[in-house]
């Protein structure tokens, strides 16, 4: 129910049903665990960062209460305390304290957060090499995985696979941006949105995501090559007609505002705007 209404974008119910799972005298250790990672993660996108750190630090203490009980699941239990502490420190620009969480813990990180948000560090600390093979380790386990009967599998909200497998796929793509491989961002980044638009539809905020991602790319990539006149050379602009695919104008709306292009059919009045697009995109209205 907490992911359904968090699809919906209904965060503060979202959150009171996860609360009631963690408020539960009697719950199952992996399902405590699903739900404080799940609030965490949640309280982190609406820039609560303080409440998710002390959120980190619950589940940690929770799980030191647990150990005996956990018995052979304390190690990867244990590891997803930290990997969610890392992060939450992480987010805080408190690198030294997120590597310490990440030390020891890397030989029972799993296939899904845990091991995203060390990643996530690595390229954060510039070890791309790493990192890339994580997000690639990742990527590969979650399309892979069959096995739903273990209970340290559940997730709940952006922790379910399918979101986990969406982050590492965008996380992965902006990786080789930063190293410059844009041609392996683009592949990466458009079989993700091909995927995501079959999957939820083309209105999705999940495509919003993707798309965001592809306009940084192109814009990085602009930067890179000191060209102002990429996306005029890369796109064919069809004059003031509806562009051909979903992409193309969030990549040009994204250029126009930073500065990037100049169509001649943008006019002083109306700055920031697309430049011949009709149908705007319920992500990037004000």
């Amino acid at each position: 129910m907490s992911t359904l209404l968090y699809e919906r974008n209904n965060f503060l119910e979202a959150i009171e049903k996860l609360n009631t799972i963690k408020d539960l005298k009697v719950s199952s250790f992996p399902l405590r665990v699903a739900t404080m990672e799940a609030l965490a993660e949640l309280y982190l996108e609406l820039g609560e960062d303080d409440t998710s750190l002390v959120i980190a630090d619950v589940f940690l203490n929770d799980l030191d209460a647990n150990k005996l009980e956990l018995d052979d699941g304390f190690g990867s239990t244990n590891a997803r305390a930290r990997a969610l502490k890392g992060l939450t420190e992480l987010v805080q620009g408190n690198t030294d304290s997120s590597q310490s969480c990440f030390t020891g813990a890397e030989d029972n990180l799993g296939i899904g957060n845990d091991a995203l948000s060390y990643a996530e560090f690595l390229h954060t600390t510039r070890d791309f090499e790493t990192a890339k093979k994580l997000y690639e380790n990742v990527i590969k386990g979650i399309t892979e995985n069959k096995d739903y009967s273990d209970p340290y599998n559940l997730a709940a909200r952006n922790m379910v696979w399918e979101n986990i497998l969406l982050a590492a796929t965008c996380a992965l793509g902006q990786l080789e941006s930063h190293i410059g491989n844009f041609g392996d961002v683009e592949e990466i980044l458009t079989r993700a949105l091909t995927v995501t638009e079959e999957r939820f539809g083309s209105h999705h905020p999940k495509i919003g995501i993707i798309l965001t991602c592809i306009a940084l790319m192109f814009r990085h990539k602009a930067t890179m090559e000191h060209s102002s006149s990429l996306m005029v050379q890369e796109f064919d602009w069809e004059g003031d007609l509806p562009l051909s695919f979903a992409q193309r104008d969030l990549v040009i709306y994204e250029m126009h505002v930073c500065g990037f292009t100049r169509h001649e059919s943008s006019k002083t009045e109306s700055p920031g705007t697309y430049l011949g697009v009709v149908d705007k995109l319920d992500h990037l209205k004000s």
